[in-house]
């Protein structure tokens, strides 16, 4: 009688520990899911691609679009777009491009060289950090709701919302912004994104040994 008590009392505690264990191993797996990712500010080159739209109180238009960020240069490729031809978009930091099949222009600043040309401004030098949840370090801004889905950045007369996230690797990124101001509203929803180290700098090796 007295080694069937054992017996039962060994079982009991086997029971409560793999239980406990169980739950454990489930808890710290819940807390590395919620853990919050990284900021994603050390990223400098990067791809996005997914689709965005702008309308006013007069027009509008939806396009497909493509990002690509290397380093402070950047390259938009817009098919189709406001005016039905595909648009091709550079900024570095000596100049501004655009250039459709019909034509290619140059300027210094590409926010002014796209509106001079199609009548649409759309931030590009700030949108290069919206895009990834980001404010633009060069003026001032306020951030509301937190980190969380709505966060809200106000900026240079601009409102960016963001609606939703993506958790890609250890960071945390936008997948659907909305940004406003009184005159334009763009609309992004970003389908993928893609990361690539920056380029390596080359270095000159010395015949001296």
């Amino acid at each position: 009688m007295h080694i069937m008590a054992q017996r039962n009392i060994y079982q009991l505690v086997t029971t409560i520990s793999l239980f406990v264990n169980l739950f454990g191993c489930t808890y710290r797996a819940n807390l590395l899911q919620e853990q919050p990712t990284l900021a994603p500010t050390a990223i400098t080159h990067w791809k996005i691609d997914g689709k965005i739209s702008g309308f006013t109180k007069n027009s509008g238009w939806r396009s497909s679009i493509i990002w690509i960020q290397e380093g402070h240069n950047f390259t938009v490729k817009l098919l189709p777009t406001l005016t039905s031809r595909k648009i091709l978009l550079r900024q570095t930091a000596k100049e501004a491009l655009f250039e459709t099949t019909e034509e290619k222009l140059t300027g210094k600043i590409l926010d002014k060289l796209l509106y001079n040309k199609i009548g649409w401004y759309i931030p590009f030098k700030s949108m290069q950090y919206w895009l990834k949840g980001l404010p633009d370090p060069n003026s001032k801004y306020k951030i509301t709701s937190g980190n969380n889905a709505n966060k809200k950045i106000i900026q240079d007369n601009w409102e960016i919302e963001y609606k939703s996230f993506v958790s890609s690797s250890k960071y945390k990124l936008p997948k659907k912004i909305f940004i406003s101001n009184k005159t334009y509203n763009l609309r992004l929803i970003i389908n993928n994104w893609n990361f690539t180290p920056p380029p390596l700098q080359s270095k000159k090796i010395s015949n001296n040994y």
